[in-house]
């Protein structure tokens, strides 16, 4: 998302309530993303990618949830909805078994061409993650031509491989 959002001429910030594990090290940008929000900030919008419930942004927020107005909130998820998100615009598709697949699809209707061969490497590695690496039961035909369609426009599906399943340790495999 931060790629094609800065190819948009946005500015943005990345957080996440929790470090990064060092599994994803190699990603480019992997350190850009911070573990506790900048109140000084006023930002224009927030996004929160797979965070259906609402409830999960309190590691960021420090409970003062209240900081952010409703209005300027976007969720996209796959995963079911637990309770009444309070955002203006929600996105979830509970049938699909990826964020990375839900921000290829909004890519696809809003600009294809926003889809370079970096954020198709970063959908892709979502997608292999999410889906571990295509087995899971919830697979199905569209997530391997997602797949396909995201190989296809350059992500690099070997460093993908290489990172996340040829260099790993069990224990780390086990954690994806």
């Amino acid at each position: 998302m931060r790629s094609v959002l800065l190819q948009m001429n946005k500015t943005v910030d990345c957080y996440t309530s929790t470090p990064l594990s060092h599994i994803f090290d190699w990603v480019p940008d992997s350190g850009v993303i911070k573990t506790a929000l900048d109140y000084t900030v006023r930002y224009d919008g927030l996004i929160f990618l797979d965070f259906t419930e609402y409830t999960r942004i309190s590691g960021l927020t420090k409970n003062h949830e209240d900081r952010f107005d409703t209005h300027q909130k976007i969720i996209i998820d796959h995963h079911e909805v637990v309770a009444t998100t309070p955002c203006t615009i929600s996105y979830i598709v509970p049938d699909i078994t990826s964020t990375c697949e839900l921000m290829y699809e909004i890519l696809c209707v809003h600009n294809r061409a926003l889809i370079t061969p970096d954020v198709a490497t970063y959908l892709y590695l979502g997608l292999t993650t999410d889906t571990g690496n295509y087995i899971y039961d919830g697979n199905n035909i569209a997530t391997l031509q997602r797949g396909i369609d995201l190989v296809s426009r350059g992500a690099n599906k070997y460093l993908v491989q290489h990172h996340m399943l040829r260099s790993l340790s069990f224990s780390a495999l086990r954690f994806l």
